[in-house]
């Protein structure tokens, strides 16, 4: 079904639950719209709100009515109509269980048809307002608002906010205020942090925010992100190498793909979404070294790249030594061999 999505159906800035995309193309791409912004020396402000309950909020009339206004067939209609019927619950509890409860709303945890559902539920987000500044990744909503000033920025966030929020209330959503984000975004940092409003509750920045698993901080420059991803990788780094000395551990062509499944997914986690490459110019100015900054938190990597590869080098030490060993071992059996006048067989 994910598949054969026709693309008036789905916003093309909707990410979760399709084939072939990923948080990190999101990211990617919402990063792209930023320095476009820069590039013509305007600012942005970057709002993300989370659904609260998301597959419990979703209400069996509505989707099927949702179906029918976007042009699906009928028979799939009834379908998801008869999926949604007849659901109930129970708590299970160590040994005690209770009596199933109906469920009047809500897609079953699990089904793998659930999240796509889901994501046709909640399309009309992605349609209010400004739909090219909408981002989605499953229940994870981002607007991006690209103006001249931050007050400017800030404002129209606050009128897409408030929208939105409307549009849940008509619909049976909510979005949780405690975890809704701002992060406002210029060349130079912002000198004064004006708010946007969620409902009655002021929002302001902090010096970075995470969405989707990446930090963005306010100038692009990724140094938060580097920082909290490469303390992670060289943590796990640092666990192989305990694995690891010059008698014991496992063989280095084992330690080898430890590193490669353990260590570098981490440590390059988002790295298309901020890293330019050795000779792209960024919205600051060409360089052929890349952009300013971009050394830097290369360096930084490279600490936990090191201490990976210093484990793997104590098990190729610990591999020589042992086939040092073996082959003094064969030597000194080859001449009591000899000695003795017996054969010797080998291996």
């Amino acid at each position: 079904m994910g598949r054969n999505f026709c693309p008036p159906t789905v916003h093309p800035q909707q990410i979760g639950a399709l084939p072939k995309r990923s948080a990190v193309d999101l990211v990617a791409a919402l990063v792209h719209d930023i320095e476009e912004a820069f590039a013509r020396k305007q600012v942005a402000t970057l709002v993300t709100l989370d659904i609260q309950g998301a597959f419990d909020t979703v209400l069996c009339n509505r989707l099927v009515l949702r179906l029918r206004e976007q042009g699906w067939p009928s028979n799939l209609a009834r379908w998801v109509g008869s999926f949604m019927q007849d659901r109930s619950a129970r708590i299970r509890y160590q040994d005690i269980v209770t009596d199933s409860s109906p469920l009047q709303c809500g897609l079953p945890q699990g089904s793998p048809v659930s999240p796509i559902l889901f994501l046709l539920y909640t399309e009309p987000i992605y349609r209010l307002g400004n739909s090219k500044g909408r981002f989605g990744y499953a229940d994870d909503t981002a607007i991006l608002c690209v103006g001249d000033s931050l007050d400017e920025t800030s404002a129209e966030a606050s009128h897409h906010v408030r929208e939105l929020l409307s549009w849940g209330a008509a619909n049976g959503i909510s979005f949780d205020p405690d975890k809704t984000d701002v992060m406002h975004f210029s060349r130079t940092k912002p000198k004064t942090a004006s708010p946007v409003l969620h409902g009655e509750v002021e929002k302001r920045p902090d010096q970075a925010m995470r969405w989707l698993g990446i930090w963005l901080d306010s100038t692009l420059s990724f140094k938060t992100h580097v920082e909290k991803w490469t303390a992670k990788a060289q943590a796990i780094a640092f666990h192989l190498r305990g694995l690891t000395n010059t008698k014991h551990g496992p063989r280095p062509s084992a330690m080898r793909r430890a590193v490669c499944a353990c260590v570098l997914p981490v440590l390059l986690y988002a790295a298309e979404a901020w890293y330019p490459g050795p000779t792209c110019p960024c919205w600051t100015k060409p360089s052929k070294e890349g952009p300013s900054g971009i050394g830097n938190l290369v360096k930084k990597m490279s600490k936990a790249l090191y201490t990976s590869l210093r484990a793997r080098n104590l098990c190729g030490e610990r591999h020589r030594r042992a086939c040092w060993t073996e082959r003094q071992e064969y030597r000194q059996s080859l001449c009591s061999s000899k000695r003795v006048g017996r054969p010797l067989l080998r291996a």
